[in-house]
């Protein structure tokens, strides 16, 4: 017979805190019934499907991010100022007329840029 176990988030903080290793601080939310383990493997291979092409496609998109900047919202594109607009307008030409080597030089570039103003030196 098994016994359910709800526990509040005090108990849960409690529990993160102990060392799970300690035979003393073993929980019941630790343990796995013996009748859900054909579940665990199927669970996990599942998960991986998931994880794995997620995982792929968030590791592609990061460079295509720093790349293609031209190819996403910004916050000028929502604000309604026609200055902006223009600008942006510009911008955005003028990113579409770079070849990849130019899009790779000019993210390092703006990468050092940013590395110089997070350590509080001017341009």
């Amino acid at each position: 017979m098994t016994r359910t176990v709800r526990a509040t988030w005090d108990e849960l903080d409690d529990l993160l805190a102990r060392r799970p290793d300690d035979p003393r601080n073993r929980h019941v939310l630790y343990r796995t019934p013996w009748y859900l383990w054909p579940f665990v493997i199927p669970g996990m291979f599942l998960g991986a499907i998931v994880m794995l092409p997620l995982g792929v496609l968030a590791v592609l998109s990061i460079p295509y991010f720093i790349l293609y900047p031209e190819r996403h919202l910004h916050e000028w594109d929502i604000d309604e100022n026609l200055g902006h607009e223009r600008s942006m307008r510009r911008w955005r030409a003028a990113y579409a007329r770079l070849t990849l080597l130019g899009r790779v030089c000019r993210a390092r570039v703006l990468a050092g840029r940013r590395r110089r103003r997070a350590r509080g030196h001017t341009q």
